[in-house]
Parts: structure tokens; C-alpha cells; sequence
């Protein structure tokens, strides 16, 4: 939809904004310039497949129409769960990875993927209770292999895990949130079931799983 397509277009806008700002301050700094410039491509880049794949996503959300990629998961994790760090320690959290042992590549539609990740790592970051940590472990086995997120949370009841990915709801603690209107979730249910991928929430005293 046009509300998920905004949703997730909002950082990547941020960050084209903030790496022009900087640019503009140094305006005779012609080899920082140049580095700015790659950096504004390579964000479009990644927002022109973004848009690319929300549509195709929209149009055919049959898992097989999608083109699956052969994808080395710890890598994606990694570079999607750092790229909450900053966040992060402005909250206070605790920002633990596992990665384990080396896994071999797993076939999905990537951008789905990294879609699902963003989002559930971005909800993580923004709802664990402050002051706590977040948890990201990768996990391999007979039932094949499964990114695990948990954070500590307030406010949340078992009744409201059937609504965790429902379009613009929100738990009564954050309804004053001004940044997040509740679309994370519900893109990350989207993009999950388009991919073939099975996205579960539960709680384990006191935590989001």
C-alpha cells in the first residue's frame, strides 16, 4: 500500500538528506563531494529496488512469482542490526548479535527478506523497554533456520500478539508516539507471507519474542 511504501522510504529519505546536508557545508571539498554523491547513488539504488519489490510484492504476492536469490543470512543480520547501533545506545539497549556458526546460503526473495529484518529490528530498537537490551540470534536445525529478535517490553498482553502486524495499531502505551504509526509490523506480515517466510510473535515473561 501507499502507507507502507511511505513507511519504508522515511530512512532512506532521512539519510539522503543528512549525507546532503553535510555535503552542502563543505561545498569546496570536491573529494567529499564525490563521496557524498556515491552515497546519494547508492541510496537510491536501494530505494528504487525497495519500491521495486513493495510493488511486485503488492501485484503478485504469490511466493512462487517472486525471484529468489541465494542469500548468506548472518551477513544481511549483521549488516542490518548494526545499522541500529547508533539508535540504540541513544536508548540505552543493550544491541547483542549471535551469529553461531557459519550457515550456508538460504534461497528467498532478498529484498523481502531484508524488508522483514528492517522491521522487526527497527521495532525492537524503538519499543524495548529503555535502559534493557535487545537480542538477535541466528538458529539452524531440523526445522531449517530462523532469525530469533527478543526485547524486553511494557504493556504488552498475551491478547495483543494476534494484533502485532494489524495496519496503524498500536499497544495503549504508544499511542503518543509521534514516529511510528504502526506499519513495521504489518509490512513485515506482508512481506513474510509473500516470500514464503513464517513470521511468529510470543511472549516469554516480560518479553517480546
Amino acid at each position: 500500500t501507499s502507507a507502507h511504501l511511505a513507511h519504508e522510504l522515511r530512512t532512506p529519505v532521512a539519510e539522503l538528506r543528512a549525507v546532503s546536508d553535510v555535503a552542502l557545508q563543505s561545498p569546496d571539498d570536491l573529494v567529499g563531494l564525490r563521496q557524498a554523491v556515491g552515497e546519494c547513488r547508492d541510496i537510491a539504488v536501494g530505494m528504487q529496488i525497495l519500491i521495486s519489490t513493495l510493488l511486485a510484492l503488492a501485484r503478485s504476492p504469490a511466493p512462487e512469482a517472486l525471484v529468489q536469490d541465494q542469500v548468506y543470512l548472518a551477513e544481511v543480520v549483521r549488516r542490518l542490526w548494526y545499522s541500529f547501533d547508533t539508535r540504540a545506545r541513544e536508548r540505552g539497549l543493550e544491541w547483542i548479535l549471535q551469529t553461531g556458526e557459519p550457515l550456508p546460503p538460504v534461497v528467498v526473495q532478498a529484498e523481502a527478506l531484508r524488508a522483514v529484518l528492517s522491521n522487526l529490528f527497527d521495532n525492537a530498537c524503538s519499543h524495548a523497554r529503555r535502559g534493557t537490551r535487545a537480542e538477535c540470534r541466528l538458529e539452524s536445525g531440523a526445522f531449517g533456520t530462523r532469525v530469533v529478535v527478543r526485547n524486553a517490553v511494557d504493556g504488552l498482553l498475551p491478547a495483543d500478539l494476534a494484533r502485532l502486524g494489524e495496519p496503524f495499531w498500536r499497544a495503549d502505551r504508544a499511542h503518543s508516539d509521534r514516529e511510528h504509526f504502526g506499519l513495521g509490523l504489518a509490512l513485515a506480515r506482508e512481506c513474510a507471507a509473500a516470500a514464503g517466510l513464517e513470521l511468529d510473535f510470543r511472549l516469554e515473561e516480560g518479553w517480546l519474542v
